[in-house]
This record gives structure tokens, C-alpha cells and sequence, in this order.
């Protein structure tokens, strides 16, 4: 085999050795890549001529969080459903991407939105002791 084509064989393993460690689902929240290191990582996987599973799971996973941003960043402008909103708060968690502001603005807007529903829930349940005494 041409060296060349080793070289390029060998560097593409390790750019997806690389690729496999920074999409560590298991990777904790604040040690995960942003979203600019993401499209970094993306536009540095263009150089390489071997696509291997790794850069088109990178690939995969950007586009995810991109849809990520979009729906939170509707959700956040918009009424939106507690279940619905409880949702894309799981699926950010599993994203391979610290997702900052606006994570947190969400996961305060759902929290909120908990304790109205537990506050409505027994301002009902004391009105209807209230009634029946």
C-alpha cells in the first residue's frame, strides 16, 4: 500500500478517535464541546477524503442540535405545552453539545411552569376541602 494512502488512512483513524471522545454521550454537561467547537470539529472533518462512520455521525449530531436550537428557540417565543417542552429537555440532555443559555433558559421556564402546575393543583385540592366542611 503507497504510504500516502497510509498516512491518510492513519490520520483519518485519528480524527474519529478524536471525534468518538468529543461525542461521549457520557461526557459531563459542562465538559461538552459548544456549538462553534461542534461546527469547528465539522468543518475540519471536510479536509479529510475518508468519510468514516464517526465524521457522519458528526455530521448527524450537528443537524441535531441545530433542530434543537430551532424548536427551544420557538418554544422560548411561544406558548408551548409542559409535556412538549419536558421533551426537548430530555433530548438536549442526550445531545453531545453544552448547550448554554439557552438550556437553562428552558429548564428555568419548565421548573417554573412545575411549580405553577403543583401551586394550581392545591389551591384546587384546598378549595375543595373548603366546600365540604
Amino acid at each position: 500500500m503507497p504510504t500516502d494512502l497510509e498516512n491518510l488512512i492513519e490520520e483519518s483513524e485519528k480524527f474519529s478517535k478524536l471525534i468518538r471522545k468529543q461525542l461521549n454521550p457520557l461526557l459531563a454537561h459542562d465538559k461538552r464541546m459548544t456549538m462553534a467547537q461542534l461546527e469547528q470539529l465539522s468543518l475540519d472533518a471536510k479536509e479529510y477524503c475518508l468519510v468514516t462512520p464517526e465524521i457522519k455521525r458528526l455530521y448527524v449530531q450537528l443537524a441535531n442540535c441545530h433542530d434543537w436550537l430551532q424548536k427551544a428557540e420557538s418554544m422560548l417565543s411561544e406558548e408551548c405545552s409542559l409535556k412538549d417542552l419536558d421533551k426537548l429537555i430530555k433530548l438536549g440532555k442526550t445531545l453531545p453539545v453544552h448547550l448554554g443559555e439557552t438550556f437553562h433558559k428552558l429548564h428555568h421556564r419548565s421548573k417554573q411552569a412545575f411549580d405553577l402546575q403543583g401551586r394550581i393543583y392545591l389551591s384546587f385540592k384546598s378549595n375543595k376541602t373548603r366546600n365540604t366542611v
